[in-house]
């Protein structure tokens, strides 16, 4: 579990320092304070800055294209817009400056702006002739552009290192609709660590459906069963079924004292929430889970219960949780079961500083348990 995070250099993010984290972290702030940021932060983290993953993030805020001066999109079938993850949406010119997601242990991921050539060099025998030229990709950085010759281009890239020190390149110019072949076995180094993403949007229901099927006729579906009845004690059954009529499954659910089955969506955004969050969980079992805008879909009434099952999970399953909101009802039922509790609850808020040295740097201010008691709305500042 992570104690503690530093960020550097990812997106607004400059240099991002939070010294503490608990095991169910809630992160706050008003719009555009980096609290989305940090969500992706840590799903590079966990998803070792794979090329599909950092697409993902790219075509979900419409980063995936560049754009001409007269705003037409040009050629997307490259890795370019990765600038947008530098803080400044641009590659850094210094060659110090590269995204860094780190904590008391080191470097977790490192994302660097390099230049790379092809060197050939000749193999000779024992009597001087030249029987074979071989090939090497020579790594250097922006600094070192003018010691090259004129024959040896250098191609802009992204190095990718992990904890591990294990890394590789990204060729900037290659062809993003393919997968790169040498990230395979970057990806499938040790030290793997599960990550479940909530996104602000509800999940698909045929996504539902297969989380639902790694959990099915086992003591997890009645957890399951259980959140739901936050919202409708009457629940008995939750099912995905086949229909002649749609793509995909339909879940429907069963009422005590009931033989009708109704559809899971007529329920209500809130039952669909709680669904979406519930599965979530359990597929991010000793590893993290991330949800952004915790709230969404869910009444305040509800919101603590949700939390109080979240709390206990995440202790049965050794998860650690990241969430972000902008409710003051949101926090108010975070702090509710933080405190009743034994796993520990830390509130995050994130914020420009107001010191005139950190140029509206954004900063972490960390409020453990002890502190979340006496907190105010207007202190946290989330609207």
């Amino acid at each position: 579990m992570l104690t503690n995070l530093r960020i550097r250099n990812f997106r607004m993010l400059e240099d991002l320092e939070i010294p503490k984290l608990g095991r169910v972290n809630l992160i706050v702030g008003k719009n555009n304070s980096g609290k989305s940021s940090i969500l992706e932060a840590l799903r590079l983290y966990t998803g070792k800055a794979s090329p599909e993953l950092m697409r993902r993030i790219l075509i979900s805020h419409d980063e995936y294209y560049d754009f001409n001066q007269n705003s037409n999109i040009e050629n997307t079938n490259n890795w370019h817009g990765l600038k947008n993850l530098f803080t400044n949406r641009e590659f850094p010119e210094n060659e110090n400056t590269f995204i860094s997601i780190a904590s008391e242990e080191g470097n977790l991921i490192k994302i660097e702006y390099v230049f790379y050539y092809i060197k050939e060099e000749p193999v000779i025998d024992n009597e001087g002739d030249i029987i074979d030229i071989t090939s090497r990709r020579v790594i250097i950085n922006q600094s070192e552009l003018s010691t090259i010759e004129e024959t040896s281009l250098p191609t802009p890239a992204i190095r990718i290192t992990l904890k591990s020190g294990r890394n590789t390149l990204l060729d900037l110019n290659e062809d993003n609709r393919k997968r790169p072949l040498s990230v395979f076995w970057l990806l499938n180094a040790g030290d793997s660590l599960k990550c479940s993403f909530v996104s602000t949007t509800f999940s698909s229901t045929e996504s539902l459906a297969k989380l639902w099927d790694q959990i099915t006729i086992g003591p997890n579906e009645d957890i399951v069963l259980d959140a739901l009845k936050i919202i409708d004690e009457n629940i008995e059954r939750l099912a995905f079924v086949e229909s002649e009529n749609r793509t995909g499954r339909l879940a429907i659910i069963k009422l005590k004292n009931s033989d009708t089955r109704i559809p899971l969506s007529s329920m209500g955004d809130g039952m669909s929430r709680i669904l979406q969050l519930i599965l979530s969980v359990f597929s991010a079992k000793d590893g993290l889970l991330l949800i952004d805008e915790f709230e969404n879909g869910l009444h305040y009434s509800v919101q603590e219960e949700v939390w109080r099952i979240i709390f206990q999970l995440a202790k049965d399953l050794n998860i650690q949780v990241f969430a972000t909101t902008h409710s003051w009802d949101c926090i108010e039922s975070f702090t509710k079961a933080a405190v009743s509790s034994p796993e520990e609850g830390i509130l995050l808020k994130v914020s420009k500083s107001k010191l005139t040295s950190d140029n509206g740097k954004i900063i972490a201010t960390i409020y453990d348990e002890e502190a979340l008691k006496t907190v105010t709305a207007s202190a946290l500042e989330v609207r």
